[in-house]
């Protein structure tokens, strides 16, 4: 039995775009998915709904991090993976400081599924929701921290 899974391919290439799409399937999900390479692409295809954006951090129209800016402005509750295919490249820090959800290192790949479920599970049990008078209320923070009341939290901007 396949698990559905709306992704969403800020990929180039239409080779490593299958492979990603190949691994997937191979994990057990079956993808509806759309592939952008731009940043009007990506801005035009945010009007829908994804589970998860996959995004090459080293593409020629537009680089990892204003990609994930724009899924994060867009669409604050879908989680994006960073990755590469460039071995020389290894931006792991840099991609997570920019917005990575979590990043894919070049060869790689099988860790791609388990890295999916977790932000997806992350994602899902994030709940942010209005408290009293205009305030939110963070009941769960990534990671598998529970928020006790009178915690004090910093949270990303995005979550709200």
């Amino acid at each position: 039995m396949t698990t559905p899974l709306r992704l969403l391919l800020i990929e180039a290439s239409e080779a490593d775009a299958a492979s990603l799409l190949e691994e997937i399937r191979r994990g057990g999900y079956e993808p509806s998915w759309a592939r952008v390479d731009d940043d009007p692409g990506l801005r035009a295809i945010l009007v829908e709904e994804w589970d998860v954006a996959l995004c090459n951090w080293h593409l020629p129209e537009i680089s990892g991090p204003q990609a994930a800016a724009i899924v994060h402005e867009r669409r604050p509750d879908v989680p994006v993976v960073g990755f590469s295919t460039d071995l020389r490249r290894r931006p792991t820090r840099a991609a997570l400081k920019a917005g990575a959800d979590d990043f894919i290192e070049a060869g790689g790949i099988e860790r791609l599924v388990p890295v999916v479920e977790r932000v997806l599970r992350e994602a899902e049990a994030r709940v942010v929701r209005p408290g009293p008078q205009g305030s939110s209320v963070v009941t769960y923070v990534p990671g598998g921290y529970p928020v006790r009341p009178g915690d004090t939290i910093y949270v990303p901007e995005r979550w709200f």
